[in-house]
Order: C-alpha cells, then structure tokens, then sequence
C-alpha cells in the first residue's frame, strides 16, 4: 500500500510553523555569535508534530517548537565593602588585581585607584588616539 502524503511543513498552521522555526533559528543565531556563550555547546532546534484524532474523523495537529541554547559563561569579579569616615557602608567593584593598586586607564593614561576613581591631585589627560 502506498501512502500519498501532503503536508508541506512550510505551509502547515498557515505557514505559523515555519514562522515559529525562523524565530527560533534566529535565536540560535544570535547565541552562537554571543561571546559570553559557552562555544562546545550544542545548539539545538526541536520541532514536534502531535496528531489526534477527533470524533467527527479528522485529525488535529498541534505544532510546538522550540529551542536548546548554549548557556552564558558565569562572571567573575572582587567588590570591595567597607566603611567611610561617616560609618556609611560603600561598596564598588575592584578594577586592579591587588587592594590599594593604582592603575592605568588604557584609554586616557590618567591614574585610577583600584575601583576606577581618578587619583587625587592627579591631572586630568587628554584621551590617547588609538591606531588600531
């Protein structure tokens, strides 16, 4: 017995599944070119087709389709907490390696202290051009 089958996925739902596989391929897309997303992650596009049948002899067909992303890489960075002279709790994130570290901005050459904030009495300087 041969089957005559006619069932175009592009055009199934009105073209709403072929619509729904465009979304997700954009999605997987845009992870893939993501630099915060693990790169020896599969990506992956499911599509499911259920069929029931009614009681009045057709079938009903649900379409469903989705998605499998590579997860963004977790971030890691030291915050310092402390005191001022009022007692007022601060709290900013450490940009050196080692607590009370002056460091060079790459962009300006001002010097920072190890959460960013210009050193006092340093000058402020122009920002370098770069050539790259």
């Amino acid at each position: 017995m041969m089957a005559n089958i006619d069932l175009n996925l592009n055009k199934l739902a009105k073209g709403a599944l072929a619509e729904d596989v465009n979304i997700e391929l954009e999605k997987i897309a845009k992870n893939l070119l993501d630099p915060n997303a693990k790169d020896n992650t599969f990506r992956e596009l499911n599509i499911k087709v259920k069929f029931k049948p009614d009681e009045d002899g057709t079938i009903a067909t649900v379409t469903a389709v989705s998605s499998k992303l590579a997860p963004r890489e977790n971030k890691a960075t030291r915050v310092l907490v402390g005191e001022n002279g009022a007692g007022n709790v601060e709290m900013r994130e450490m940009l050196s390696e080692v607590p009370g570290q002056t460091i060079i901005d790459p962009v300006s050459g001002q010097l920072l202290t190890d959460t960013g904030e210009p050193v006092d009495g340093e000058p402020s300087v122009a920002p370098v051009k770069s050539y790259m």
